[in-house]
Order: structure tokens, then C-alpha cells, then sequence
């Protein structure tokens, strides 16, 4: 027993005294930090005299500049790091740079985000916000979302398979009738696109006009649509392999009638083929009645990017009529067309609206920048439609 007695004692000595020099250690540690804390305190505040603004040593002007090489969304953050930051990034003419600089750019427009309607009626940034495709991409309006946690569109689809008929869409206009970008039909006719659009029923005309095709479209989202896809082409095969001008499209059009004239007498197929450009631009044309027997739920209207806002122009007398033949609540989607994703494009979507006049029709419509060999572009704004119908 005293032996181990002894060797208890001897390691409790040997603990109190490894204790002993451990807690010495750290005092000595937390002293010597203590230490380097004041020394490093006391630098601080000498130097602190001299420390340096570094807003201070930039006048506006310079700051102005440098912020217009940013985009919108580095912009604004920039304006939340200090209240100068803010008052400069906030510059009426700063933003208004940023908007025409931006503004050919935009891939997809729309009746209530239609840059020409607000400015000067709002500020320049209010005006860029409230349109450029990519800031409502990533901060989507709060109407698109019901109580409940779904969505506005899945509520949509699930009361589309309670419809008495499929929602029934026009496909025309010139960007399916150039040679250039006609590829649109054939893509969707064939199949291109993999299972982004399914046919499941071909559709009869009327009379020989406005055949079609019954598409299931899965969007990116994972929802599926069903819809009728009827193409109206604006003459004969052999016609369009002619490559009619715009203005010569238009008039010999076998859609369009001109509407009666002023005193009530119906103008002729003659005068129709007879008449000046003057008179071109002042006459006016209603669809012929087997489209409205159609009974038309929608318009995808294409154009030829391709070509110039002038031909662009010379073909709004045609979608007027069509954009007329709808009810009013009815969506008009116009798809400005390449022929490849890496040719050139000549008309922005911004152009497309001013030149076929979008602002002055009642109906809701969308501008979506469009490949016709890659339509997913195509398939985001027939979700936009299905929400219209």
C-alpha cells in the first residue's frame, strides 16, 4: 500500500506541477497578445490621420464614366455602397445611355413592357427596369403566382385539359415565307425539335385554307400544352419561290380584301392590282371571311429579320387586319426570324415594334427575338399565349 500511496503522490506532484507551467505559459501568451493589441491599436489611431477617401479622390464625372462600362445590374449594386454611389448611379443620363446602348440588344418586348410607351413618362432607369427581358427574368411580378403556392401557369394548364377545344393559333407572315427563314415549318412539321413539340393530329382547313397541325408542347418548366398550329401562307408555293417584295405580297395576298371605300363601293382585284404606293400605304385591308371562320384564338405573326425595318414596315398593313379579325383580348406573338443563330440580325426587336406599329393595337401582344432552326425561344412565348387565351 505505501508503494502505491507514493506513486499517487508523486503523480498528482508531477500533474500540479505540468498544470502550473501550462497556466504560466498561457498568462505569458495572453500578455504578450495583449500587448501586440495595444501596439496595434495605437498604430491604428495614428494612422488614422492619415487614411484616404478613396471617394473623396474621384470627382463625379470620373465616377460617371466609370459606371457607364457596367451593366444594370452591377449599376445598382454599385448604388447601394454609399449615398454618393447612389446619386451618381441614379444619373438620368447615365441611364439613358445604358438604354440605348442596351435596347437593340433585348431579345423579347411586350404591350405592357414597350419602351416607347413610357419614356418620358418615367425616368430612364425606371423605364430600363421595367422592360429589359433579363431583370424581369430574374425577379418575376408576384401577379404570376397564386395562393396556394402554385403557379399561375400550372393553374393554367390544369384547366386547360377542361377546355371544350384546343386554343387554335395563325401561323403567317413573311418570316415563313422567305427563303431565308422559312426553315420555322419545316422544323416543326418534321420534328426537329426533338420532344419540345409532339404532333399528335393533323387539322382540315376551311375551304381549303388554314391546315394544320396539332401540337403537345413540354415547356421548360416541365408543363405541357396542347394547342392547334394552323399556317396561312399568303400564296402559292410557286408565288413565294418568286420572292415577291413586301408591298407586292400584301396587295396580291389570297388572305386580304380590301376594305370598302370611303363612299361604300367594294374595291376591285383590279384596283387592288393597280395601285400606286401612295395608295398602298393609305388603303386599308380586312381578312377574307374564312378566316374568321377559323375562329382564331391567337396570332404568331413571323418577319424577316434579315431584311430591313422597311420591308419590316410594308407588311403591317397585313398583320393590322389579322391583329382586326381577333377579339381584343386575344394575344398577337410576332417572332422576328433568323435564318441561323449566327447570321447577322438587322432588325431588333425594338425596331419590329415600330415599324408594324404594335403600339396602336388593342390586343396584348409579345415580341420574341426567334431562331427558325432553334425554337425554344418559341416554345417560352407559346407558354406566354396559352396564359393570354
Amino acid at each position: 500500500m505505501s508503494f502505491l500511496s507514493n506513486t499517487l503522490y508523486n503523480l498528482n506532484q508531477y500533474i500540479r506541477e505540468r498544470l502550473g507551467h501550462s497556466r504560466e505559459a498561457s498568462g505569458q501568451r495572453l500578455s504578450h497578445q495583449q500587448s501586440l493589441t495595444e501596439e496595434t491599436a495605437e498604430d491604428a489611431a495614428s494612422s488614422s490621420s492619415t487614411t484616404v477617401d478613396i471617394q473623396s479622390l474621384l470627382p463625379p464625372e470620373i465616377l460617371l464614366n466609370i459606371f457607364a462600362y457596367l451593366n444594370a445590374q452591377d449599376l445598382c449594386s454599385c448604388a447601394c455602397v454609399s449615398r454618393q454611389f447612389n446619386q451618381i448611379g441614379s444619373d438620368e443620363l447615365l441611364w439613358q445611355f445604358l438604354l440605348n446602348r442596351d435596347l437593340p440588344t433585348w431579345s423579347r418586348l411586350s404591350r405592357d413592357r414597350n419602351p416607347d410607351s413610357l419614356i418620358g413618362q418615367v425616368s430612364s432607369k425606371e423605364v430600363y427596369i421595367r422592360c429589359c427581358p433579363m431583370v424581369r427574368q430574374n425577379t418575376p411580378p408576384a401577379a404570376w403566382y397564386l395562393p396556394g403556392g402554385l403557379g399561375y401557369e400550372r393553374v393554367r394548364q390544369y384547366l386547360s385539359k377542361r377546355w371544350k377545344r384546343n386554343p387554335k393559333f395563325a401561323l403567317l407572315g413573311s418570316g415563313i415565307e422567305s427563303r431565308r427563314t422559312s426553315k420555322l415549318v419545316y422544323s416543326l412539321v418534321h420534328n426537329r425539335l426533338g420532344q419540345q413539340f409532339e404532333p399528335i393530329n393533323m387539322i382540315n382547313g376551311v375551304d381549303g385554307i388554314g391546315s394544320g397541325i396539332t401540337y403537345r408542347m413540354t415547356s421548360d418548366d416541365g408543363g405541357s400544352y396542347v394547342f392547334d398550329l394552323l399556317t396561312l401562307y399568303s400564296c402559292r408555293r410557286e408565288d413565294r419561290e418568286r420572292q415577291l417584295g413586301e408591298a407586292q405580297r400584301v396587295r396580291a395576298s389570297i388572305l386580304l380584301q380590301l376594305q370598302p371605300a370611303a363612299g361604300g363601293a367594294d374595291a376591285g382585284e383590279g384596283d387592288r392590282g393597280e395601285a400606286t404606293a401612295g395608295q398602298q400605304s393609305r388603303r386599308r385591308y380586312q381578312v377574307i371571311p374564312t378566316i374568321t371562320r377559323l375562329e382564331l384564338d391567337g396570332l404568331i405573326y413571323t418577319v424577316d429579320a434579315e431584311s430591313s425595318p422597311q420591308e419590316v414596315a410594308e407588311s403591317q398593313p397585313e398583320l393590322e387586319a389579322f391583329a382586326a379579325a381577333l377579339q381584343p383580348n386575344r394575344p398577337v406573338l410576332v417572332l422576328p426570324l433568323i435564318g441561323r443563330s449566327d447570321n447577322c440580325r438587322t432588325v431588333s426587336c425594338m425596331q419590329t415594334i415600330q415599324a408594324l406599329k404594335l403600339g396602336q393595337l388593342p390586343n396584348p401582344w409579345c415580341v420574341q427575338a426567334s431562331d427558325s432552326r432553334e425554337l425554344s425561344a418559341m416554345a417560352q412565348s407559346l407558354v406566354w399565349m396559352m396564359g393570354h387565351t
